[in-house]
């Protein structure tokens, strides 16, 4: 369940007002048993509605009542008037009692009714400005996801240009010699590129040309210097394809040739596992 989007909903200030239907209060209730969290945000809703009442709620001055009470007429019998009672009009202007303290009598109950809607007014506003500020965090969380995909794009490409400018600065060199290796007899699917710069004495090789090998197995470059095999490193399985990679440097080879050793490498080259090979030259 998405707690935060629950309760971005409202349904729990509803409840706290009172303004759920039976159904809705008993899910409410089982959730609130489930989530503490959702039980931890109705006491924060809970407390924030007292909060609003007791600021919207000031107890009218004791002294008032006595006042009220002194403007009234004494208890008593009425006087009875020995004049006759004149005819009254037949335009009578208002029934209303004409005492200036008249309104003081419903002073209660317009209490009551400012109390009731200043606090519905309130919590009303209260839940907006919650809703509002809920919506903004969650745009913003969502802007900065955005803008973390969008770095992570960035150094990607930035990655991929630096690689790029780096094999054309190996491919540009004037002395760089390219070979290719093709299979042996017992491998004839199988081919390899080697760049190879006499002057500087640099050997590359370029990826992706294998057939992928157990995650037992590895191929090995090896230069054949005087008759002997001379170990120009292993080549990464994880490499991408198309990618050049350097090797370790070698002088006057001549030839080069690809085995499949154990992995990480051997000492010295399984001949029975040799899969291309070319002279130099």
């Amino acid at each position: 369940m998405d707690i935060q989007k629950y309760i971005a909903s409202g349904i729990l200030e509803e409840y706290a007002l009172g303004l759920t239907s039976e159904e809705e209060n008993l899910e409410i209730e089982g959730l609130l048993a489930e989530y503490p969290q959702l039980r931890q945000e109705l006491n924060s809703i809970e407390e924030g509605l007292e909060l609003l009442a007791a600021a919207e709620s000031t107890p009218p001055p004791p002294e008032l009542k006595q006042q009220i009470l002194n403007q009234l007429p004494p208890k008593g019998p009425p006087a009875v008037d020995q004049q006759p009672t004149p005819r009254p009009k037949a335009n009578t202007t208002s029934l209303a009692p004409s005492s200036p303290f008249h309104w003081m009598m419903q002073l209660p109950w317009l209490l009551s009714l400012g109390l009731s809607m200043g606090l519905g007014l309130s919590a009303c506003m209260y839940f907006t400005q919650k809703t509002n500020n809920e919506e903004l965090l969650g745009q913003l969380e969502e802007q900065k996801n955005q803008q973390l995909g969008l770095t992570k794009n960035i150094d990607s490409l930035n990655a991929l240009l630096l690689a790029c400018e780096e094999e054309r600065h190996i491919l540009s060199q004037p002395a760089l010699e390219r070979l290719e290796l093709p299979g042996t007899e017992g491998h004839p699917d199988k081919r390899a590129t080697i760049f190879w710069n006499p002057q500087a004495q640099q050997t590359y090789l370029l990826a992706g040309q294998l057939p992928k090998l157990p995650n037992n197995q590895s191929y090995q470059l090896w230069a054949i210097v005087k008759g002997k095999p001379i170990d120009l490193g292993v080549l990464p399985n994880e490499a991408k394809k198309g990618s050049i990679l350097p090797m370790k440097s070698v002088l006057q080879p001549q030839a080069f040739a690809i085995t499949i050793e154990p992995k990480g490498g051997s000492p010295s080259p399984t001949l029975e596992a040799m899969v291309t090979m070319a002279p130099v030259g």
